[in-house]
């Protein structure tokens, strides 16, 4: 059954980022790696990568356009597939995401594309679209489940909503509200996200990850530093930690099933054991 989608609500950033979930459920029962792609700093035409064992290469490449393939947006698709092919000599398989449908017109160019690449890159290159219609059916099945309700969810129980609950009960005190009787107890609050795992929860855990990633490569740009002082060991557990504990982060943002249990422990353990190396190192 249709749950008519309303892509309207998403942004570019997380329209990618729901691409790149399903994308990762799609390849989970076969053999191989799956990367997220960071494109801030240029993503090479994918926003993630399925390396394959035998060294082949899927990619996908979500583009955010809720209106209809105009020269322009023809052409950001040539770009990406020029520059994902210029950059993964291996790419075999490539998926382009949209949430729209085509329409007949469109899909004839998407055809001609297609055929275009493989007689003049590779044979065996293959195309293929993702458009609204799949992502939609991709939601549907059991390994998306929460997936829908994290990007599309009626209710979201954020500073917004809470905001305007308060609003709301302040109103109808009238003369009765007084600020003084006012308590501020935002870690309280705070809690309720976490006991009710929701959107916001579970997105400041993905930005969580995302920020340790972009400090971790900021730590790449020491590897020869830390060499010629022979302190390669300690740093290479530095930046096996940041894996560790951006990885648990990212899996706890996605896991939809109610009765997870949240790896408090083992986050800590290896946040402490992280911080310890690092200020014997620095």
């Amino acid at each position: 059954m249709s749950r008519n989608l309303r892509w309207e609500t998403l942004d570019c950033e997380q329209f990618e980022e729901l691409c790149c979930q399903l994308a990762r459920s799609y390849v989970s029962s076969q053999e191989g790696v799956f990367y997220r792609v960071e494109g801030k700093g240029g993503d090479e035409g994918v926003e993630a990568l399925f390396v394959l064992p035998d060294g082949t290469e899927w990619g996908w490449q979500a583009k955010f356009f809720p209106g209809r393939l105009n020269p322009s947006r023809w052409k950001q698709i040539r770009d990406s597939i020029d520059r994902a092919l210029e950059c993964h000599p291996n790419l075999r398989r490539y998926y382009v995401c949209l949430p729209i449908n085509l329409t007949p017109s469109e899909i004839r160019k998407w055809e001609e594309l297609k055929n275009e690449y493989r007689n003049r890159i590779h044979s065996e290159l293959e195309f293929e679209l993702w458009s609204a219609s799949v992502l939609e059916d991709l939601l549907t099945r059991s390994e998306n489940t929460g997936k829908y309700d994290f990007f599309f969810g009626e209710l979201k129980l954020d500073k917004q909503w809470f905001q305007k609950k308060i609003e709301e009960a302040r109103a109808s005190l009238g003369e009765r509200y007084t600020p003084d009787a006012r308590v501020d107890l935002p870690e309280l609050f705070y809690y309720f996200e976490v006991l009710g795992r929701t959107y916001q929860f579970r997105k400041d855990l993905l930005e969580w990850s995302n920020k340790i990633n972009r400090h971790r490569r900021n730590l790449e740009g020491y590897h020869d530093v830390v060499a010629a002082n022979n302190q390669f060991e300690p740093y290479q557990r530095i930046m096996n930690g940041l894996d560790k504990i951006s990885n648990l982060l990212r899996w706890s943002a996605e896991n939809s099933d109610p009765h997870y249990r949240l790896p408090v422990e083992e986050l800590t353990r290896e946040a402490r054991e992280t911080n310890q190396i690092t200020w014997e190192v620095w």
